[in-house]
């Protein structure tokens, strides 16, 4: 790296705006109850990413981002948690649930096995007319 450039790096980092971003990290990792393992995404962004890309279902993603590369569970609490929520996703009196939300919510079906979810982050609404 050029020096100047090398330079105006180290000053970045010294500027108020980075140390109160890098704080607020700080904090949100000490809040962490078990690893992440899907990098600077929040699972959120991957799973939506997933979905989007790779037709992969929300629970198959959170499996992923919290297991390590040989499939062994980073910790006991996320297996549960996954355990969980896959228990519901197989319930059909949720998946009724869910489904009436995001409906109430205009964003059509979740996405899982036992049904449709090709609308589920359909940005374009069939009431939106720019002709006004």
């Amino acid at each position: 790296m050029p020096y100047d450039n090398w330079l105006r790096t180290i000053e970045g980092f010294r500027e108020a705006k980075y140390i109160k971003r890098s704080e607020a990290n700080k904090l949100v990792r000490e809040k962490q109850q078990f690893p992440y393992r899907g990098g600077t995404s929040s699972y959120g962004s991957t799973a939506y990413k997933n979905v989007m890309f790779y037709d992969m279902d929300w629970v198959p993603t959170y499996a992923k981002t919290h297991t390590d590369n040989q499939g062994n569970w980073v910790d006991p609490v996320a297996e549960q948690n996954y355990d969980f929520v896959n228990s519901l996703f197989q319930t059909p009196s949720f998946l009724n649930q869910l489904n009436n939300y995001l409906a109430s919510q205009g964003k059509g079906k979740g996405k899982s096995k036992d049904y449709d979810s090709d609308n589920l982050f359909d940005n374009e609404s069939d009431d939106n007319d720019d002709d006004e």
